[in-house]
């Protein structure tokens, strides 16, 4: 996997941020309730990812990246979804997913929450 920092646009679609700015003109606290469930959504499929890949199952791999891979996509996670989406494809052809590769999910996630919430003016 390539090993450099990822710019802010890798990290966080622009075009779902203007998305999600549209809606935030009818509810201003909507900007901050998309990060937050953005991440307890993912947190249960995080510890998915690491028990399958703990467990060299590639099928329990597959599923919970496919679901990540689905809310990285709904939330702008350009990045996130193509890690989740290369893990999924690699689960389906039966390749062994490193047991670490849950945190190095994790870690992306939150990069992305991070760079979310400077777009979205919340930090």
């Amino acid at each position: 996997m390539d090993s450099r920092p990822f710019t802010p646009t890798e990290l966080v679609d622009p075009a779902a941020i203007a998305r999600i700015m549209e809606f935030a003109e009818l509810d201003p606290t909507l900007p901050a309730e998309v990060v937050e469930l953005f991440l307890s959504s993912t947190e249960e499929d995080l510890l998915g990812l690491a028990i399958a890949a703990e467990a060299g199952d590639p099928e329990g791999v597959e599923r919970t990246a496919h679901r990540m891979c689905s809310s990285a996509a709904g939330a702008g996670a350009t990045a996130l979804g193509a890690l989740c989406l290369t893990l999924c494809e690699g689960a389906r052809k039966g390749e062994r997913c490193a047991p670490n590769a849950a945190e190095g999910v994790r870690r992306m996630r939150d990069a992305f929450a991070v760079q979310l919430r400077v777009a979205l003016g919340l930090c």
